[in-house]
């Protein structure tokens, strides 16, 4: 039979049973345990159904017996019952096993007591509150015959995990403090479980990434690793500024070609463009400044790994690879610091973008880490500076960065000034944060604070020319801080092709 409840009776039993049933004595094989192919890997199915059923024969277990001989003698069906009578049960005075006579079947189905305990435990919720399916699969029933377990028991799901006998024999406090003791335990493993799982989650999420992306950002690293910076020669300017270039937006990788918008775009133009509004820039200063801002990052790169999506998922388009953009991309970052770092001291601010959540990241540590022993390139000195949400003082003038694609509004980001950098707050007269994300030039007073949203020096692509067809002007804006008025001039490195 193949219904797991008869198997193999001869009438001359084959040679390879006393050896198995051998070893399945000397490996202490249990016979009503569903690992018996993992006890016994090496036996093949058949073999092991009828070592199963002889086991079973041995240990008076009806299942081992065929259907006409499967009752046996201590478990026949009471004097006239013929099966059609309610569900009851009787314990073994020999034994001590449970015997339950259910309706619809004729012959008792024999459970021990430890069994009936677990199952008790497994079903109530009290215990692992399991459903009659699953708790009737792990002890070899049918959900019906489980049902008509529980009605003989008059058990509900809501009772404590007990038998009547049980409870009458044992003291309450001893029931509570065990139920108590076995939930914890059950908790513990459970808690341990979910922790082994979330490590394991994030493990393969790490080696995914380390996979993805971040062999092409050590590759990066390497190729572009900084040289000594040599100061070049620029005139005095006649009072001390700093110098803050928000480049966001550049958004290296992306492609056009134009046909669909107002102009072609891609790495080559993406460098070139910055290249071309940084000189002339520098060459409107009236001489060097004492210091220049760097917010570093703010969708630096058109995509966040090598599947080619951002960080949300949404599929872009890309000059050439994902891999290439990654080199080129940390190329052109590590040699817009070189450049600016002859001009002036560098303070690098990390912008977290929405295109490039973890590249733009990955490329703020990288430069960190590159220019920690140069005097001519630092970042910002504050505990939270992989926030995507950073804070600094200029003279008079707090200056928060963001990038713009969560808190925006005036008040937002007043508040959030005040309340993580009171200090700031109090020691300053004038408050102002660079924003970015719309490619737009826009500027706005309010709540005690200017909202100052940066140009992109990036061009349109399919899926903004398809949702928002307004070009604005390819540009890099750079504000000039006075130590005591605060922010004096802006000049922009215009890029008209």
């Amino acid at each position: 039979m193949k219904n797991g409840v008869f198997f193999g009776v001869w009438k001359e039993e084959p040679a390879w049973l006393a050896p198995l049933v051998a070893r399945a004595e000397r490996e202490g094989v249990d016979a009503t345990t569903k690992q018996l192919g993992r006890q016994l890997p090496d036996v093949i199915p058949y073999q092991l159904r009828a070592l199963r059923g002889y086991l079973w024969r041995q240990a008076g277990d009806p299942r081992g017996f065929p259907p006409e001989q499967r009752v046996p003698v201590d478990v026949v069906a009471p004097e006239g019952d013929d099966g059609t009578a309610g569900n009851t049960f009787d314990v073994s005075d020999v034994t001590g096993d449970y015997r339950f006579w259910l309706a619809g079947q004729p012959g008792a189905i024999v459970k021990s007591t430890d069994e009936v305990n677990e199952i008790l435990w497994q079903y109530s919720s009290h215990g692992d509150g399991l459903t009659q399916a699953m708790v009737a699969r792990a002890h070899g029933l049918t959900r019906r015959q489980l049902n008509g377990i529980l009605k003989a028991l008059a058990f509900t799901k809501s009772e404590i995990p007990y038998t009547d006998a049980q409870i009458a024999e044992r003291d309450e406090d001893e029931i509570a403090s065990e139920i108590a003791s076995l939930k914890r335990a059950r908790i513990d493993r459970k808690a341990h479980a979910k922790l082994w799982r979330d490590v394991e989650r994030d493990a393969a999420s790490w080696r995914a990434l380390e996979l993805s992306t971040l062999q092409y950002v050590a590759e990066a690293v390497a190729a572009s690793a900084p040289g000594p910076v040599v100061a070049r020669d620029i005139r005095r300017a006649p009072e001390s500024f700093a110098l803050l270039i928000p480049v966001t937006d550049l958004h290296i990788g992306k492609i056009s070609w134009g046909g669909y918008g107002p102009g072609a775009f891609s790495t080559i133009i993406a460098q070139m463009r910055l290249g071309q509004a940084v000189d002339s820039i520098l060459a409107w200063l009236p001489g060097a400044p004492a210091e220049i801002i760097l917010p570093i990052g703010g969708d630096f790169f058109q995509c966040d790994n090598v599947g080619g999506t951002t960080g949300r998922g949404t599929p872009q388009d890309i000059d050439g690879t994902p891999e290439k953009m990654i080199v080129e991309g940390f190329g052109i970052a590590f040699a817009l610091v070189a450049e600016l770092a002859a001009v002036a001291p560098v303070t690098l601010v990390y912008n977290r973008g929405n295109h490039d959540p973890a590249l733009s990241l990955a490329l703020f540590r990288a430069l960190e880490l590159a220019h920690k022993d140069s005097d001519r390139v630092k970042v910002l000195d504050a505990e939270d500076r992989y926030s995507p949400y950073q804070c600094m003082v200029y003279g008079v003038t707090a200056i928060g960065f963001a990038h713009g694609d969560g808190r925006s509004k005036p008040h937002e980001l007043a508040t959030l000034m005040a309340q993580r950098w009171p200090g700031m707050w109090a020691a300053t007269e004038r408050r102002e944060w660079h924003l970015g994300h719309v490619h737009h030039l826009r500027t706005v007073e309010d709540s005690g604070v200017t909202l100052l949203t940066n140009p992109s020096l990036s061009g349109s692509d399919r899926y903004h020319e398809q949702k928002w067809p307004v070009a604005a002007r390819p540009q890099l804006a750079a504000h000039v801080y006075d130590l005591k008025r605060g922010r004096i001039a802006t000049v922009y490195g215009v890029c008209d092709e």
